[in-house]
């Protein structure tokens, strides 16, 4: 009996961690859903730097079932922070991550990989972000686990998530 509870214990802490979905986010994500009326609104990606570099802060999430599908960590620029991201930019030049809400393009290959292009929505804080290349790419090719700007995650997730959300899903960046 007591490994039944220990198993049942440690399944509800795996499924609380993979499933972050909190009433925080929900709200963020609705209030975001109505005010940039996205073409997709099945998915929303959201990215968490409240949370360190190290830890799982970029969740796809499904809006209809209200569950996470898809956890990772992500990177952020080293000129935004070293362990957390705390200084962002919409400056050509600056080398810093952005923060708001963008909507998800399309696909292409690049010189790291698979890659998606991103627009930001919000005038004077990311809408520079397309120009500037700010993308979503893998970090097989990176030296370092920060970016210049990008959203790098492990290369089997990247492809996840842009083949689940390129076309029009919004990207919700948590700062």
């Amino acid at each position: 009996m007591k490994w039944i509870i220990i198993t049942l214990l440690f399944f509800f802490t795996l499924v609380s961690f993979v499933n972050p979905f909190s009433n925080e986010y929900e709200k963020i994500i609705n209030k975001s859903i109505e005010t940039y009326n996205p073409k997709r609104k099945d998915y929303v990606i959201v990215i968490d730097y409240t949370k360190n570099i190290l830890s799982e802060r970029l969740f796809v999430i499904n809006t209809k079932t209200k569950k996470t599908v898809i956890s990772s960590n992500v990177s952020h620029a080293f000129n935004s922070g070293l362990m957390y991201a705390t200084d962002f930019s919409n400056d050509f030049g600056s080398e810093k991550s952005c923060c708001g809400t963008f909507i998800t393009k399309g696909a292409y290959n690049g010189s790291f990989g698979y890659s998606m292009v991103i627009g930001g929505l919000d005038k004077g804080v990311n809408d520079n972000a397309e120009n500037r290349k700010i993308v979503f790419h893998s970090d097989e090719k990176m030296q370092t686990k920060w970016s210049l700007g990008c959203f790098a995650t492990p290369k089997d997730i990247n492809e996840q998530i842009i083949n689940l959300t390129k076309g029009g899903c919004l990207v919700i960046v948590i700062k």
